[in-house]
């Protein structure tokens, strides 16, 4: 019942807010492997999007795997920002990392012909938005023998965004006004949470520390 519960204060979040979705995660970083304590973290993340009309060229690459011949055609909207703010709840240190986010699509042909034409695209399509950062570097004593901890973050993990592209000119339009909307909800709706990765590093060593998904919840 809570989790129905959630969903449905979620869900008014993502209409009432349209443009924008912040949500916080806390990661509980005192207790990892061998009982090293790397801290108690509050995250927010903030996605903002760029509400407005974006363009992308086709870039093309080709590949050649195993004597089969490939074609990889793709396109890349710059459709919003996403700023994670990482702070110690204990001693206060905070950092703060602003991305560009990226929607891509693309058509694969299974031979050396590539995809030219924009109309190809021009249609409603799934594009996908990744929110991976890392590595962060944590203020915090490593464990003995390691130089520092290192941890990487995926909040949200991948957005699905379902898009209408249009054609203007030999390039493609995508609006970025209705990014949040009911199909994108269901889409993502399982994807609300924070991933991260904790190591320790020496050189080109790693000893991984924490591995998991912790809950997030939207504060707007």
């Amino acid at each position: 019942m809570k989790k129905i519960a959630f969903f449905a204060v979620l869900f008014a979040s993502l209409t009432a807010f349209a443009a924008d979705l912040t949500g916080k995660a806390t990661l509980d970083l005192t207790n990892t492997y061998g009982g090293f304590n790397a801290g108690l973290y509050e995250v927010t993340v903030q996605f903002t999007a760029n509400n407005q009309v974006v363009t992308s060229e086709i870039k093309r690459s080709q590949r050649h795997d195993d004597g089969e011949n490939f074609c990889v055609s793709s396109l890349n909207f710059k459709v919003g920002t996403l700023v994670t703010t990482v702070k110690n709840v204990i001693t206060g240190n905070t950092l703060v990392r602003t991305m560009d986010l990226t929607a891509t699509t693309s058509i694969q042909n299974d031979n050396e012909e590539c995809v030219t034409t924009a109309s190809d695209f021009a249609k409603e399509t799934a594009m996908y938005v990744t929110t991976s950062q890392g590595p962060w570097v944590l203020p915090v004593a490593p464990p003995k023998g390691w130089d520092q901890v290192q941890v990487w973050l995926n909040p949200f993990n991948t957005l699905t965004v379902f898009a209408s592209l249009t054609e203007e000119g030999g390039a493609l339009k995508f609006d970025t006004t209705n990014l949040f909307n009911a199909s994108l909800f269901n889409t993502n709706h399982n994807r609300l949470e924070l991933f991260h990765y904790l190591t320790a590093v020496e050189g080109s060593g790693t000893l991984s520390l924490s591995v998991a998904n912790v809950p997030m919840y939207l504060v707007k």
